[in-house]
């Protein structure tokens, strides 16, 4: 508890995580610890009783205040570890905060990545090179983002079921639904580009097809425009000669 007694209640994440971690750990074993020692004394009591007066009430004494001593450690303990409950509930949101947050800004560069690939207008004037690196980023943004959300939802799952049954976990159990529906909007949002992304094969086969066609309009095109040319030679031979002439 070293740090917080120092008045340091707002530590880096990671450094918070751990300091409640450890008086977790330290307070299991105290309280363990204040247990035993409980009983030890109240069959030392009874002991106590079978000695000869006077040993027996100097015996009796001593080990009550052990026992009220014992109980004025086992308060402080409760309160620390009331406090400590206090703290790990306010970690647990930090971390939430953290994660999701996280899971939000991969689901932007997932966004991101698909721009290229929502606009039908601005896809037509990539060429298949591009489309394809364009799908390719955003399937790799996708993922990341997917596997993110995912152990995100887990973390949040678990703080959940730990909430249930101890002190102001209604608090947080309605904290942790605000983070739930966060998520949900993030994973419909991540799920929208996936489809687009994965349109993309067919997208390109037409887009192909329509190169395809625009090409052979074109060569169809340059072959009417011989054609008309060879006519009108064919047509206007005449007028062709005279021009000559007069060209002379």
């Amino acid at each position: 508890e070293g740090p917080f007694l120092m008045g340091v209640e707002e530590l880096p994440l990671d450094e918070t995580l751990a300091a409640v971690k450890a008086v977790e750990t330290a307070s299991t074993a105290a309280n363990t610890a204040a247990s035993i020692a409980r009983m030890f004394m109240a069959t030392k009591l009874v002991e106590a009783k079978r000695f000869t007066p006077e040993l027996s009430k100097e015996a009796q004494t001593k080990l009550k205040a052990f026992q009220s001593d014992l109980e004025t450690h086992t308060k402080r303990l409760n309160e620390l570890k009331k406090a400590t409950a206090e703290r790990k509930k306010a970690v647990t949101v930090r971390e939430a905060e953290h994660e999701v947050k996280k899971a939000e800004e991969l689901g932007k560069a997932v966004a991101e990545a698909a721009k290229a690939l929502m606009d039908d207008e601005k896809l037509t004037q990539l060429s298949s090179e591009e489309i394809r690196a364009a799908s390719e980023a955003t399937i790799k943004a996708e993922q990341a983002a997917s596997n993110h959300l995912t152990e995100t939802r887990k973390y949040i799952t678990a703080r959940q079921i730990e909430a249930k049954g101890r002190e102001a976990s209604s608090e947080l159990s309605s904290e942790l639904i605000k983070y739930e529906a966060r998520l949900r909007v993030v994973s419909t949002e991540i799920g929208k580009y996936k489809k687009v992304s994965a349109s993309v094969d067919s997208r390109l086969k037409a887009k192909k097809s329509v190169e395809d066609c625009n090409s052979k309009v074109k060569a169809v095109e340059q072959k009417f425009e011989k054609l008309t040319e060879l006519a009108d030679a064919i047509d206007h031979p005449k007028e062709d000669t005279e021009a000559k002439d007069e060209a002379k």
